[in-house]
C-alpha cells in the first residue's frame, strides 16, 4: 500500500509492504529533501498510522489545497519496490 501526500515542500510517499507472515511490514518513507528511509513495523502500528492519516482533518490554515492531493492506493509489491 502507498500513501502519497502533497505538502509545500513536495510530494512525500509512505509505503507499507507486508513481510513473510503479514504481522510485520517494511515501511518505506520518501521525502524529497532526504530521499528514502526504511524501517520494520508491526501490523498494529501500520493500522494505527493509516487510520490516523485517513481520518485526519487539517485546519484551513494548513492548506486545504494540499489535502485534496493526498491519496492512498494498493499497489503490487514489484511496483512499490521500483519506486
Amino acid at each position: 500500500m502507498e500513501y502519497t501526500s502533497t505538502t509545500l515542500l513536495g510530494v512525500t510517499r509512505t509505503q507499507y509492504i507486508a513481510q513473510d507472515s503479514g504481522t510485520t511490514f517494511q515501511k518505506r518513507l520518501y521525502d524529497p529533501r532526504l530521499g528514502w528511509r526504511e524501517t520494520s513495523v508491526r501490523q498494529l502500528t501500520v493500522q494505527d498510522e493509516l487510520v490516523a492519516r485517513l481520518t485526519l482533518d487539517r485546519p484551513v490554515e494548513d492548506g486545504q489545497w494540499a489535502r485534496r492531493c493526498d491519496y492512498c492506493r494498493v499497489r503490487p509489491v514489484g511496483v512499490l519496490r521500483r519506486r
